[in-house]
């Protein structure tokens, strides 16, 4: 576990010090091998829902190698990390000339994201979670369904009158972006939540690595406990 913990440290220390420049899909594969990773080429044959699956029922993921990584898995992500059996990680990273990014999709709570900013030169790491409110998401998701359901309406009767033989549709990409009177209700790196955000990263690690020593000691005792009850049979079967 103590390794794990080292790749987890270097990993944070890397992640929170990339530039610019350096925010790049070479420079991060390389920084994720040079740590103790191992690339896996398994971006065609995951998705989201069967990431989600493994992330909700860890013995969904026994194929998939500890200390391991696909980059690009799906749409919805841009890194997927195993550290250990428990211990999954998504990874979103986010680029802007300004000092917020612009998300393209929808946030996930308990999604790492790392942004960079060209203004700053710098990037930030926080939850998915400390920008988004649960309500938020729930008003988001209702109303992004039901503009798609406006659309698919629309799109099936575009078909019904196109004369042209064209197949023309229509598409709408919702983006989630910050706005405000005052700066730093915008600013990633001056907003006054930027260090309670990177603790929450922190302290969202810790609870992992909590949870899997936990877990590791119930299924020592029932362990036990299940030798002790096939012991007890045993000596009555014999009596």
């Amino acid at each position: 576990m103590e390794e794990e913990r080292e790749i987890i440290n270097k990993l944070m220390d890397e992640l929170v010090t990339l530039d610019y420049d350096t925010h790049s899909d070479g420079y991060i594969i390389q920084m994720l091998q040079d740590i103790g990773l191992k690339r896996l080429n398994w971006a065609r044959v995951l998705s989201h829902s069967s990431i989600d699956n493994m992330m909700k029922n860890p013995t969904e993921g026994k194929t998939f190698p500890s200390r391991s990584f696909v980059y690009k898995p799906c749409e919805k992500m841009d890194l997927f990390i195993k550290l250990c059996d428990n211990f999954y990680l998504p990874i979103i990273f986010l680029k802007s000339n300004k000092t917020e990014p612009v998300y393209k999709k929808e946030i996930y709570m308990d999604y790492l994201y790392v942004f960079t900013s060209k203004t700053n030169n710098k990037s930030v790491l926080y939850l998915g979670k400390d920008i988004q409110t649960v309500l938020q998401k729930k008003i988001i998701n209702q109303y992004t369904k039901r503009i798609r359901n406006e659309i698919n309406n629309l799109n099936m009767n575009l078909l019904k009158i196109d004369e042209n033989k064209r197949g023309l549709k229509v598409r709408s990409n919702i983006e989630l972006y910050h706005s405000g009177e005052r700066i730093e209700s915008t600013n990633y790196f001056t907003h006054a939540d930027r260090d309670k955000a990177l603790k929450n990263v922190i302290q969202f690690m810790f609870k992992k690595f909590e949870g899997i020593r936990i877990r590791k000691e119930f299924d020592k005792h029932r362990n036990a406990l299940e030798e002790m009850v096939a012991a007890e049979e045993m000596t009555e079967s014999n009596i």
